[in-house]
């Protein structure tokens, strides 16, 4: 089925930088605000709200500043006594941050991840090669620094 929004709560105007009223006044904003490489999968997600009675997605949305931020949109779909759908509760959080943290855990796990590639690649090298890495002595001359 096709649902309007009917009420949006006023705390909705913190995470998306316009007011309530916007939402049920414009049809479109919610949808129209949607990252276009989300929107398809986020737009089937809620028709199959039908079949599964809850959705949870993530996606991305332009808030009115302008800048794309991450959502957490979970709904539930209310049947009446004849079980037919009547309604749609709907929760939307900003998960931004942990979206940003997410990313850079991956990004650092990657770095990390190539060092010790690397590592063991001159570990092997060195195994295959005639010099001993415990025969190597520091030479007073020479002086290392670690940045």
């Amino acid at each position: 089925g096709d649902f309007e929004a009917t009420w949006i709560s006023t705390s909705s105007e913190s995470l998306s930088g316009f007011p309530a009223h916007r939402f049920l006044e414009d049809r479109e904003l919610w949808v129209s605000r949607i990252h276009p490489d989300d929107r398809t999968a986020v737009i089937e997600r809620f028709r199959g709200i039908q079949h599964h009675e809850n959705i949870s997605i993530e996606y991305r949305w332009r808030h009115a500043d302008g800048s794309y931020r991450w959502f957490l949109d979970q709904a539930v779909l209310q049947r009446g006594a004849e079980g037919k759908s009547t309604l749609i509760l709907g929760a939307w959080q900003d998960v931004t941050a942990r979206r940003w943290a997410q990313h850079e855990l991956e990004q650092s796990l990657s770095r990390t991840r190539e060092l010790s590639r690397r590592l063991e690649a001159i570990r092997d090298s060195s195994r295959r090669s005639s010099i001993s890495w415990r025969r190597v002595r520091r030479s007073p001359s020479i002086s290392l620094r670690v940045r």
